[in-house]
């Protein structure tokens, strides 16, 4: 490809997905969303978790809470090298 084209670069990518999404109406904005959360779990939970009502605000965070914890623990631990960068104690 020669470095004219428009669609080598990343940033055009960007925009022609936005103007592909701005064109879709409503209904199927929701359709891709869902099928993304079923195919990326984590997509669903940050969702739910980002645009969840105030009065659910607690119980969404303890529930990604839990979940975070279930999923990098074995055996009842977490093991220190599954512990992300920014938990870690700096020296």
């Amino acid at each position: 490809m020669s470095p004219s084209n428009p669609n080598t670069t990343s940033q055009s990518n960007e925009i022609d997905l936005s103007t592909i999404l701005s064109n879709q109406n409503k209904e199927e904005l929701i359709r891709i969303i869902l099928d993304l959360s079923e195919d990326y779990p984590e997509i669903e939970k940050q969702l739910l978790f980002k645009y969840s009502s105030q009065k659910d605000e607690v119980s969404s965070a303890k529930k990604l809470i839990t979940e975070s914890i279930n999923s990098a623990k074995r055996k009842g631990f977490i093991d220190w090298r599954h512990v992300g960068q920014h938990y870690k104690v700096q020296n």
